[in-house]
């Protein structure tokens, strides 16, 4: 049987990632309205979208990289 949890603090997240060494990637796409945009995804070794473009945890949570903010 498969358990879902869902995620939500940012450093759970990050340390569910680098357990499974995954990394932020950044990925360009249509939205709804067919608008070009950038979104956050996951990448992990040997898989992923050869268009995505690696990126860091501060720059995937810019808020929490920040002194004092969690």
């Amino acid at each position: 049987m498969t358990h879902a949890h869902t995620l939500t603090r940012h450093r759970d997240i990050q340390a569910w990632v680098t357990d499974r060494k995954g990394m932020p990637a950044i990925v360009r796409g249509p939205n709804r309205f067919g608008e070009m945009r950038s979104r956050l995804a996951i990448k992990f070794r040997g898989m992923g979208r050869p268009d995505s473009i690696a990126s860091n945890w501060r720059c995937a949570f810019p808020k929490t990289a920040k002194p004092n903010m969690n």
